[in-house]
């Protein structure tokens, strides 16, 4: 009897260190997916600023190739904010040497899709939304970046 309610209680205790694991690995990969989305949509953000800044160096308009567009792509290979409808609807985001884009990548798609919206507030002004979608383990996420540029030159 008192062999049954040793092995019973270890039982317990493996079975419940087991859950444990499990759960704080599934923590792990969340947090990393989070993080790695913080770091792609502030990226977004940059993308289109960079654009922006390259207007001014070039003496173009503030604003030119950053027409207000809701859910389009760009990437840091790519200057023009493009329709993902245009180019077969929604794609995946590529990692190649650490690098994330849409055109390239040696390993396979990632679980990440960015959407860039960028709005105009007013003629000085535009809004732009970065949002990273992805799904893990059936379960959708998403994160959002929200900045404004101005044409403060």
């Amino acid at each position: 009897m008192e062999t049954i309610i040793s092995v019973s209680i270890l039982a317990a205790m493996v079975v419940g260190s087991l859950a444990l694991i499990s759960k704080s690995t599934q923590s792990v990969y969340l947090s990393q997916n989070k993080l790695i989305a913080s770091y792609l949509a502030q990226e977004g953000i940059e993308i289109v600023r960079n654009v922006r800044d390259g207007n001014w160096k070039n003496g173009n308009d503030w604003d030119e190739d950053l027409l207000d567009c809701v859910n389009c792509e760009m990437d840091y290979t790519m200057n023009v904010l493009a329709d993902e409808t245009m180019e077969g609807g929604d794609p995946y985001l590529k990692l190649e040497n650490n690098f994330y884009n849409y055109s390239s990548g040696v390993d396979k798609n990632t679980i990440f899709k960015r959407h860039i919206s960028v709005s105009s507030v007013s003629g000085e002004q535009k809004q732009v939304i970065s949002e990273i979608v992805w799904q893990y383990r059936g379960v959708d996420y998403d994160l959002a970046v929200t900045a404004f540029l101005y044409n403060w030159q």
